[in-house]
């Protein structure tokens, strides 16, 4: 479940739910449902949840348009030498490695023809 099912799971139970199965989690919800202090913190928490997950959404973001910017690099300047087999142009489209795809670059930028660059990216 997520946190966002469990927020609107609580939100819609029963503060004075009664059950012999669960008996600290039912002193919790009735807690957090009936004190002031436990509705502002609940709102709080997730608040805060819902931050990280935006950030975290931009972080993850901002690495798929850096992969997606390197990528386009190096089929530019491979285009440069010719036309880039499919083969070719796939593996280096499902590569998610930046390190791997720095690399790639580097010998993109350098190679004289399409075979060299492949040569060196098997290095």
């Amino acid at each position: 479940m997520s946190i966002n099912g469990l927020l609107r799971c609580f939100h819609h139970s029963e503060p004075y739910y009664e059950t012999e199965n669960f008996p600290r989690i039912v002193e919790r919800v009735r807690y957090f449902k009936t004190q002031k202090e436990s509705v502002t913190m609940m709102c709080e928490i997730a608040d805060k949840i819902r931050q990280e997950g935006k950030a975290e959404g931009k972080r993850e973001g901002k690495a798929e348009g850096r992969r997606e910017g390197m990528v386009e690099a190096i089929l530019e300047l491979l285009e440069d030498l010719g036309k880039i087999p499919n083969c070719l142009r796939k593996r280096i489209c499902q590569e998610t490695n930046p390190k791997l795809l720095s690399k790639w670059h580097k010998h993109a930028a350098r190679a004289s023809s399409l075979a060299e660059f492949e040569a060196n990216m098997l290095k």
